[in-house]
C-alpha cells in the first residue's frame, strides 16, 4: 500500500517494498528502504531479516 510506505517514511523507517506501480520512485532502495522482486517472498524475507538486524535502521 503506497500510503504505508509513506507513513513509514515519514516517520523515518526503512520498507521492505515490491518494484511495482510507483513504489521504486518513492523507495530508493539501500537508502529508505529495499526494493525486492514480486513474487519472491524469501527476497521480502532476507530484507526483513537484514533491517531487524540493523538496530539503527529498524
Amino acid at each position: 500500500n503506497p500510503i504505508s510506505i509513506l507513513e513509514a517514511m515519514a516517520s523515518e523507517k526503512p520498507v521492505v517494498a515490491t518494484r511495482v506501480g510507483s513504489v521504486p520512485e518513492t523507495v530508493l532502495d539501500g537508502k529508505t528502504g529495499y526494493l525486492v522482486t514480486p513474487g519472491r517472498p524469501e527476497e521480502i524475507a532476507d530484507r526483513t531479516i537484514e533491517l531487524l538486524d540493523d538496530c539503527e535502521r529498524a
